[in-house]
């Protein structure tokens, strides 16, 4: 598994700036009762989430993961509209570079046999590792 550079990145957050008690996924608070969420709240469960999936270690689930956070994002965002919620623009912006600069290196250095999805892998792994450090700095400020 690649070693991740920003998993403990503060691991205490300022509790006092949380509305909700508990720290609940983002499916979890699709189906809770509660509906007055801050954004502080979705912004700690979107990091959460995205640090759970830096302990996966298969492309594919990782990708599925992803594509799970950002549906939960949605059904959540329908009940508030009124709060700025994360996105995964950033993490797809330093993603695009990650891959181009991984294939380019891959067909300049013939030696280099590395498997198109550790490819995929590594890329997103970094993308992701900057996407919870981008978020990490949002809320702590």
């Amino acid at each position: 598994m690649t070693e991740s550079l920003y998993n403990d990145i503060p691991k205490s957050y300022k509790k006092n700036i949380f509305h909700l008690e508990k720290s609940y996924s983002l499916a979890e608070l699709v189906n809770l009762e509660i509906k007055d969420f801050t954004e502080a709240d979705i912004t700690k469960c979107y990091i959460d989430e995205l640090k759970r999936l830096l302990e996966i270690e298969s492309v594919t689930d990782l990708i599925e993961g992803i594509n799970q956070i950002q549906v939960n994002l949605t059904k959540v965002q329908i009940e508030n509209k009124e709060i700025n919620y994360p996105t995964f623009e950033n993490f797809f912006s330093q993603l695009a570079p990650l891959l181009l600069q991984k294939f380019w290196e891959r067909s300049k250095n013939i030696e280099n046999d590395e498997d198109l999805e550790m490819i995929f892998f590594e890329s997103i792994f970094i993308a992701l590792e900057e996407e919870v450090y981008i978020w990490q700095e949002k809320i702590s400020s």
